[in-house]
């Protein structure tokens, strides 16, 4: 069919804020004629100008249902919505559609659609001027639509299209566009300012040039993606290109050669960056283009500083010095590390190696928790990491020590006298008594306090043994003999604690 074919969608500027305070119908005000443009959709897309709100919000053009269908007399251009006032106001300037008699196609945009009763569209009367810009009245109009489609309570889609028989005319003239909801008291009103030139549609096709216009719900980039709308686009035939401008290597972009297009992170964003994306529409007319800046963000939990201090242990006061490795390198996203005393420093000191001098910070992911000779109580060390962005996180690992026990008549005993065993050798353990003579006949038991099935040893039932840490190495083990000393018919325990480091 031969006929007005423009395929016009105006695009949709949602304000926040600023907007909600010019109307309060924005969420329930939901459509607008989009071809041939009315007077509302043309301040949108810049034919008109100084028009007010309406510029942002042509589908909010809405008032109470009426039975002539029309609003009062002097605000049938903005249905007395304050927003559109300026509609009210005949200029010899408002932009003017060509328009020919005969068969035409009308078409809405409903961003919102609703139940509808129907669609009505009236049109001026044959010899109407208004050369002197008085404000429109339901008496310039015809007393009956030239065309009306019913719906039923149907809900349309939201691009709605009808084919009506638009009545002869030549010269400038109004459509009045009504659409009566269903469901509610209200009807959208939209005016359409026409220029016929007195033939008849179907002897020609009018084409209009193409306006590119994008809609997309989100400025942020993520690698779920999210869907650019260019069919808010006006013209003619229009044909749709999208391209990525900026970052290529970093998206990918799918639907190119249709209305809609998706674009997607191809990975998790490492930093932030942009990307800029193009939509060029065309036709016979010639082209137009709008480009958008999409924003990639690293997530905030990917560069968060997470400090691991490591776990509580607990050991036994001695009459010297004994020190303990502290390991912050598991923590997360850590550019700097410091390790402090919290409380106990009459305890507790550090190191930054072993055999260092006793400090009470260290900078440094390892560092040694050293507990002073003859101290006992709890000794609390922080360590606090930094990020590259200046953020901070903190974790404490508290050292308890027990009061050293009452002297027994037995001790254990080390080769070489060491406290320190490298996971997966093994060192040779004793007994020794201050009277060896107390260990004739006497029966041992060894055994480890904590994890003891990490701890192998090699007789546990004999003065001496060997011990080999097995892995997963632990940080200490408290490694204990029990003596029954049958000449004396008493009993006697003895516990050492002995440090295990991983092979390095």
């Amino acid at each position: 069919m031969i006929g007005f074919k423009k395929s016009l969608l105006a695009s949709l500027i949602v304000l926040s804020g600023a907007s909600s305070a010019f109307y309060s119908s924005a969420a329930s005000a939901h459509g607008y004629v989009s071809e041939p443009a009315s007077r509302a959709l043309n301040c949108q897309n810049g034919n008109n100008k100084s028009c007010g709100a309406v510029q942002y919000e042509p589908q909010s053009v809405e008032a109470p249902k009426t039975a002539t269908d029309f609003p009062a007399d002097g605000k049938i251009a903005s249905g007395g919505w304050y927003g559109a006032t300026a509609l009210d106001t005949e200029r010899a300037n408002w932009h003017r559609i060509p328009m020919k008699s005969g068969k035409q196609h009308i078409k809405w945009y409903l961003t919102q659609p609703h139940a509808t009763t129907n669609f009505k569209y009236y049109i001026t009367k044959a010899d109407w001027n208004n050369a002197a810009l008085k404000p429109l009245t339901r008496s310039m109009f015809e007393d009956k639509p030239f065309c009306q489609v019913d719906m039923g309570g149907a809900t349309p889609p939201r691009n709605v299209s009808h084919e009506c028989v638009v009545p002869q005319r030549s010269g400038n003239h109004l459509i009045y566009a009504v659409w009566r909801i269903d469901n509610t008291a209200m009807s959208f009103y939209q005016i359409i300012d026409a220029k016929f030139d007195g033939s008849n549609a179907e002897e020609e096709e009018v084409i209009q040039a193409p306006v590119a216009a994008i809609h997309h719900g989100s400025n942020l980039l993520t690698t779920s993606g999210l869907t650019l709308d260019g069919s808010a686009s006006s013209g003619t035939d229009v044909s749709y290109q999208w391209e990525v401008l900026s970052n290529k290597n970093k998206v990918t972009l799918t639907g190119a050669n249709s209305s809609k297009a998706h674009i997607r992170l191809n990975a998790a964003a490492s930093s932030d960056f942009g990307v800029d994306v193009r939509l060029t529409v065309s036709n016979a007319k010639g082209k137009d283009s709008k480009t958008v800046r999409l924003e990639a963000k690293k997530p905030a939990e990917a560069v968060a500083p997470v400090a691991v201090a490591g776990h509580d242990f607990t050991v036994n006061a001695n009459s010297q010095s004994r020190g303990y490795d502290l390991d912050g390198s598991l923590s997360k996203n850590a550019h700097s590390y410091k390790w402090t005393i919290v409380s106990g420093a009459d305890i507790g000191a550090l190191q930054a190696a072993n055999g260092a001098p006793w400090v009470q910070s260290v900078d440094a992911a390892k560092a040694r928790a050293l507990i002073k000779p003859g101290k006992s109580g709890k000794v609390t060390y922080r360590l606090t990491v930094t990020a590259k962005d200046g953020k901070t996180h903190t974790d404490d690992i508290t050292v308890t020590v027990k009061a050293a026990e009452q002297a027994s008549d037995i001790q254990i005993v080390t080769g070489g006298n060491i406290d320190t065993i490298v996971g997966g050798s093994t060192h040779s353990i004793a007994v020794s008594a201050k009277d060896n003579a107390l260990l004739q006949g006497a029966t041992f038991r060894w055994s480890a306090l904590n994890d003891a099935d990490k701890i192998q040893f090699s007789s546990a039932n004999h003065f001496s043994t060997n011990i080999k840490a097995v892995y997963p190495y632990m940080s200490h083990a408290d490694i204990t003999v029990q003596v029954v000393m049958t000449k004396e018919g008493k009993e006697s325990k003895a516990t050492k604690i002995i440090k295990i480091r991983p092979k390095q």
